[in-house]
């Protein structure tokens, strides 16, 4: 009688362990369509003609909030879940630009952190996509790359490390086109202070300063050095001093102030 009790207690333990088993597999099958159905309904966003599953899959497109990714392909990271973690190799493109990250969050919720986010492509593209619009055209390539960046469920900014290259930038207006040469921005911080360091690489302005960023109220503020050097056309020379630099080849310091999501709002004051 005991055999036959512990053998039942057995089997129904296996099945169990089967049923525990098969369930979390279940779910990594299901297609992506049906998962985007499931589970992103308080997701403000769309997702168009998805494919493959939840595990493996790919889109057309992911609109969220007006921001497009074009062609997303992601890659479940399964061991991520035993530590309690959802977590994703994702790419994808922007127009003509590429982009691809590492993303996790933990199960439970929490910031989302990405890991190793790399984009590249035109700077006009880029800064069109984020819906950022300038008074002037902007030529050249953004490269971007961040070894890590995590960003609350409300949107804010929580720690940064990374730097972004501008690369044979140009900026046009009225039919001129000034060529300015590579920049880079390097970010480093956490949710209560980011701060950036600009730099020239390879380029006619010297440009040289510090910018501090508070992530909850987006205000940035920073002291930045210009200076044109001798291989800075006559174009750029007269452009410089249209915008208060009565000696452009002086060294120029201005402080500048702004907000970061209403480019318009940044402002200038020559020191």
């Amino acid at each position: 009688m005991r055999a036959s009790t512990t053998s039942r207690l057995q089997i129904a333990g296996l099945l169990l362990v089967a049923v525990l088993a098969f369930i979390p597999t279940l779910l990594l099958q299901m297609p992506a369509a049906h998962a985007w159905q499931w589970f992103a309904a308080d997701v403000q966003g769309e997702l168009h003609a998805p494919g493959g599953t939840i595990r493996d899959g790919r889109a057309m497109a992911l609109v969220v909030d007006g921001y497009q990714l074009d062609n997303p392909r992601w890659n479940l990271d399964g061991w991520a879940l035993l530590r309690g973690r959802i977590a994703y190799t994702i790419h994808a493109n922007l127009g003509d630009a590429r982009a691809g990250t590492e993303v996790d969050t933990g199960l439970l919720g929490g910031p989302v952190r990405f890991r190793n986010l790399r984009v590249d492509g035109h700077a006009g593209t880029l800064l069109a996509r984020v819906h950022v619009t300038l008074p002037v055209a902007v030529g050249g390539n953004l490269d971007g790359f961040f070894e890590r960046l995590s960003i609350d469920r409300d949107g804010r900014l929580r720690d940064v490390r990374g730097v972004v290259n501008w690369n044979a930038g140009t900026l046009s207006a009225l039919g001129e086109t000034l060529a300015l040469g590579s920049y880079a921005i390097s970010l480093v911080g956490e949710e209560t202070l980011i701060r950036g360091t600009l730099t020239d690489t390879e380029a006619v302005l010297r440009l040289e300063g510090n910018l501090e960023l508070d992530p909850a109220s987006g205000q940035v503020v920073g002291n930045v050095l210009l200076q044109a050097r001798e291989e800075a056309s006559d174009t750029v020379v007269e452009a410089l001093r249209m915008i208060g630099l009565s000696e452009p080849h002086a060294e120029n310091r201005f402080r500048i102030e702004g907000v970061i999501d209403d480019p318009a709002s940044f402002q200038g004051t020559w020191l």
